[in-house]
């Protein structure tokens, strides 16, 4: 592993930054549950919609009914779409949690752990560690 080969050479490793780490959210049960129902009874939930759109005189594109209405987008249409939903939130949740776990066994190589969301490149000068800061800390 890099850390243990930097160790090795001598070098400490006082700090890791993690770039572009997946949301919290996605390891919310709550949010899994969801998508997993978004996932599995998709047909039913796209028919449900379907027609309490209907009923509210509003079609699937948002706009009333006099523009195409509830039938301007097909119920297997809709249903495909709420599945792919569901299906890519537990792919990116399974994602995030092997993220957290591989975060979790170097944080050990380290003093000092810093996750981020997004940084546009490596941590390599002062400007970094600013940028650094000001992302971890703005929030």
């Amino acid at each position: 592993m890099f850390c243990d080969e930097l160790v090795r050479r001598g070098f400490g490793v006082g700090a890791l930054v993690f770039n572009r780490v997946l949301p919290a959210a996605l390891e919310d049960p709550g949010a899994r549950r969801v998508a997993t129902t978004f996932q599995r009874t998709s047909d039913t939930m796209a028919a449900t919609l379907l027609a309490a759109a209907a009923a509210d005189g509003v079609g699937a594109d948002g706009v009333g009914a006099g523009r195409g209405g509830a039938a301007s987008i097909e119920a297997e249409t809709l249903a495909r779409v709420l599945s792919e939903v569901g299906q890519s939130f537990l792919d990116y949740a399974t994602l995030a949690a092997r993220e957290a776990e591989l975060a979790l066994r170097l944080s050990r190589k380290a003093e000092l752990t810093v996750s981020v969301p997004h940084l546009d490149g490596d941590v390599a000068g002062l400007d970094d560690l600013l940028e650094l800061g000001r992302a971890s800390w703005s929030s």
